[in-house]
C-alpha cells in the first residue's frame, strides 16, 4: 500500500484542481482505493481517511466550496448519514470485528513482538549495520515473518547505515516541504501531493 500513496495522493490531488486527464486521474484513484481496500491494512484505512480529509481542507482554503462540488458533497453525505443509521449495528459490527479480531500491538504475531524479534535477530546475527539483503528477514528470523514496516524493513534489508539515510530522506523531503511551503507558493501544485502523501 505505501508504494501506492504517492500516486493516489497526486492523483486525488489533480481530480480536485485540474480538469486535464480527468479520466486517467480517476482511473489511478480507483485504483488507489481498491488496493487499500484489498491490503485489509489497518492502517491504510486510518491513512486514507486523512488522506480524504486533508484534501477536503485542502480544497477549501485553496479554493473555496463551488456549488458543483458543494451540492453533490451535501448529498454523499446526507445519503451516507441515513445509510449508518439504517445499517448502524452492522457498520459497527464490521467496523469492531475488523479493527479487533486481528493481532494486536503487543499478542504473539503483534507488529512490537514482530518489530524487537526481528531486531534482536538483526543484533544477534550482526547483520544490523550492512542488512540482510531485501526480504531476507521474513526467512531468516527467529519468528519466519516481516517486520510488516517499510521503515524497518529498509533498515533490516540495507542495514541501519544506508537503510537508515532512506527513511531519514523521505523524513527530509517532508520536513523540508512544510518549511519552505510559504517560498514555494508558485510550485504549490507540484508539492502538494508530495505533503498530502
Amino acid at each position: 500500500v505505501a508504494s501506492y500513496f504517492l500516486g493516489g495522493s497526486c492523483a486525488l490531488y489533480y481530480i480536485l484542481t485540474e480538469k486535464r486527464h480527468i479520466l486517467k486521474n480517476i482511473l489511478a484513484f480507483v485504483l488507489f482505493v481498491f488496493v487499500i481496500w484489498a491490503s485489509g491494512s489497518r492502517t491504510a484505512l486510518i491513512c486514507f481517511a486523512a488522506l480524504l480529509l486533508l484534501a477536503a481542507i485542502y480544497t477549501i482554503k485553496t479554493r473555496g466550496i463551488s456549488k458543483k462540488i458543494l451540492l453533490p458533497a451535501l448529498l454523499m453525505g446526507t445519503l451516507g448519514i441515513v445509510y449508518g443509521i439504517v445499517k448502524w449495528e452492522t457498520l459497527i459490527t464490521a467496523t469492531r470485528d475488523f479493527f479487533t479480531n486481528r493481532a494486536t500491538l503487543f499478542s504473539e504475531r503483534g507488529r512490537f513482538t514482530l518489530w524487537s524479534s526481528n531486531f534482536q535477530y538483526l543484533w544477534h546475527s550482526g547483520k544490523l549495520w550492512f542488512g540482510l539483503g531485501q526480504d531476507q528477514i521474513a526467512q531468516l528470523s527467529y519468528l519466519r515473518t516481516a517486520f510488516h514496516n517499510t521503515w524497518l524493513e529498509w533498515i533490516s534489508g540495507c542495514g541501519i547505515v544506508i537503510g537508515g539515510f532512506i527513511d531519514l530522506w523521505f523524513f527530509k523531503v517532508l520536513i523540508k516541504t512544510l518549511a519552505h511551503l510559504s517560498a514555494y507558493a508558485r510550485k504549490l501544485s507540484i508539492l502538494a501531493p508530495f505533503t498530502l502523501s
